[in-house]
């Protein structure tokens, strides 16, 4: 007898794997890293961890980096109310068709569309398992000396984001 069996994995292609291991599942919670720029320096960009206290803590999921809602709209938009309201995430009480997941007591929400709606540039390293965070204060002071070149300032220009800087 011959069972055909359901794959219970749908696997992203990784193009960026070139050690000869698998991709990782799709489905699977594969845990990741989010940071934010909060200053510069003299060499450089200043990251720092986004403090994150619920657990799971930040994850990959579905090739989409999801944290603690509440914690992330406090690094990029300080004093910004957040609330989940049928499955959607409410900033300062507008919806924002942002879909959340429920974590626990939390709300989890996918980084890069959040940042988006806050004006803010979701920058994720080669892997997908690591987010940098570009509030849009500090993306606008990096557009004054980047190199126009730049992974950073490629992505944030793509999206439009240096429409909200002042020239």
């Amino acid at each position: 007898v011959t069972l055909a069996l359901p794959s219970l994995f749908t696997c992203q292609r990784d193009s960026t794997r070139d050690d000869g291991k698998a991709p990782i599942p799709n489905t699977a919670r594969v845990p990741a890293t989010l940071s934010f720029l909060a200053d510069f320096d003299d060499e450089g960009i200043v990251e720092r961890a986004v403090p994150t206290d619920s657990a799971p803590g930040p994850y990959v999921l579905e090739g989409e980096i999801y944290a603690d809602a509440p914690s992330v709209v406090a690094v990029i938009a300080p004093g910004t109310r957040t609330a989940a309201n049928a499955g959607l995430l409410t900033l300062n009480g507008e919806n924002t068709n942002i879909h959340v997941r429920p974590e626990g007591t939390r709300f989890y929400a996918p980084v890069r569309a959040l940042a988006r709606s806050l004006g803010a540039y979701a920058h994720t390293d080669p892997t997908g398992r690591q987010m940098t965070l570009w509030p849009s204060a500090r993306l606008c002071e990096y557009r004054e000396r980047a190199d126009t070149a730049a992974p950073v300032y490629r992505g944030a220009s793509s999206e439009g984001l240096f429409a909200q800087c002042r020239k």
